[in-house]
């Protein structure tokens, strides 16, 4: 989940420099000398490909080789199945990044159901990721900020309305979950709001919407707790939002 404003800027997670923190944390849990497969989505898709040498330069930088590279086209079924046949052909691996958590969560059933126990680490931090760090089944995952996006992206939009400079990258920033901050993340934060219920997936969000949602205040209540209000009544019921899940997706 990127957001792109009508303005050439782009607010999202810095791909490549999320996902070399994620193998570099698969490398620690690893070890060095540890042999490595990289499971992607669609080969020469820019946000694969980012993936793809961010967890590698991560990987190497704690002395663990990637060996394999596979690409599931970001589908669990297919990454279980080319875990099934790296655990044959490569009986030497021990370590597996992903594209994203779906992908992780097959791949982990593969290594299950062959006994054996691996370093698998997703990305996205979605809410079955997360779970399934929390089950033990996966290492840890990548999580990406969606409210950070939001609110990055209203105050680029309200920076740009202003005439105030606005960089064409924001990086929203990234968290490693793993097991010991897993539950934590999923209590995390909570963020009362009317209308951030949406079930599109727009690339780019029109000026005028980002404009519009600029009439929303946030408040950081503690390290953990937002709150949204409105300056205008707002008829929509409030819905919660929780690290894992969207707000925009």
């Amino acid at each position: 989940m990127d957001i792109e404003l009508e303005l050439g800027v782009f607010v999202g997670t810095g791909n490549e420099a999320a996902a070399k923190a994620g193998g570099e944390y698969a490398a620690e849990v690893a070890g060095s000398g540890a042999k490595a497969v990289w499971i992607g989505g669609v080969q020469g898709n820019t946000t694969s490909d980012e993936r793809e040498a961010g967890f590698t330069a991560g990987l190497e930088s704690g002395g663990v080789t990637v060996t394999v590279k596979q690409y599931g086209e970001g589908l669990g079924d297919k990454a279980a199945s080319i875990m099934e046949n790296v655990l044959t052909s490569s009986p030497d691996v021990s370590v597996v990044v992903t594209n994203n958590d779906d992908m992780a969560a097959g791949a982990a059933r593969s290594v299950q159901a062959a006994g054996k126990d691996m370093t698998i680490v997703g990305f996205d931090g979605i809410k079955a990721g997360v779970q399934n760090v929390i089950d033990g089944t996966v290492t840890a995952t990548v999580a990406q900020d969606p409210f950070g996006m939001g609110y990055k992206a209203v105050e680029a939009a309200v920076k740009t309305a202003k005439g105030e400079e606005v960089e064409d990258f924001i990086d929203t920033g990234s968290t490693v979950i793993t097991s010991t901050s897993s539950t934590s993340f999923r209590k995390g934060r909570t963020v009362s709001a009317g209308v951030f219920g949406f079930s599109t997936t727009p690339a780019r969000l029109p000026l005028a919407w980002i404009l519009a949602m600029a009439s929303w205040s946030f408040s950081s209540v503690s390290d953990s707790t937002w709150t949204v209000t409105r300056s205008a009544p707002a008829s929509q019921n409030c819905s919660t939002y929780r690290p894992g899940s969207t707000i925009i997706r």
